[in-house]
């Protein structure tokens, strides 16, 4: 294995079928390692670059996607990567440059398939934000209303049982049975004056001295 000090940094553009990237992503990225591995190439970055249409037909494929790797290698080896490319069936190209000038912060950097994926991921997560709050407002909404109209039936009520009680404290609304004549014969003889003793006692008295 030569040591690193002989290694030179290169970056390297593989250009796969988009559907293929789509449904089997994993097996493109072991298909870009295992042609790393032979050339004892060391990886350095490997990320999906983007997905776009491609200029002209490509093994009779209109659209492709670019993975992006950054790696070490001995320049000998370069040659050997290309053609075991050529030789995969998963990748379709791959184009081979220097990459010394470039710091390992910006072999970091977010590529444009990051950033869209990013962009997307917060599109949809506000998305879900604003069905979540929309929800909870119709939920609340939902809510205030059955606040009310419980209010409203127990206002309803109350009012009923309020003016069904003050009905029946009125004299009109109780029934009164006819009074006898005896029974106000009665009441008249209760309600006349009685008469006391002492008046009778000077009626005596009375008599008495007209008799003397």
């Amino acid at each position: 294995m030569l040591s690193s000090s002989l290694k030179q940094t290169y970056e390297a553009m593989f250009l796969v079928d988009s559907a293929e990237a789509t449904a089997n992503w994993s097996d493109i990225t072991d298909a870009v390692n295992t042609v790393m591995e032979r050339a004892e190439a060391e990886v350095i970055s490997l990320r999906k670059w983007d997905e776009r249409r491609l200029t002209y037909e490509v093994a009779g494929r209109k659209r492709g996607t670019y993975i992006l790797c950054y790696f070490k290698s001995a320049p000998s080896v370069i040659s050997g990567i290309e053609r075991d490319v050529q030789l995969n069936e998963s990748l379709l190209r791959v184009l081979i440059l220097r990459a010394d000038h470039i710091t390992e912060e910006s072999m970091q950097s977010p590529t444009p398939a990051m950033a869209k994926e990013s962009a997307e991921r917060k599109a949809a997560e506000e998305t879900q934000r604003k069905a979540e709050e929309q929800a909870q407002r119709k939920a609340e909404a939902a809510a205030e209303k059955s606040d009310k109209e419980q209010n409203q039936n127990a206002d309803e009520t109350a009012t009923a049982v309020a003016e069904k009680t003050t009905g029946l404290d009125t004299d009109e609304s109780i029934p009164h049975e006819p009074v006898s004549e005896e029974t106000q014969a009665g009441n008249k003889i209760a309600d006349a004056p009685i008469a006391t003793e002492e008046p009778v006692a000077e009626e005596n008295d009375a008599e008495e001295n007209k008799a003397q």
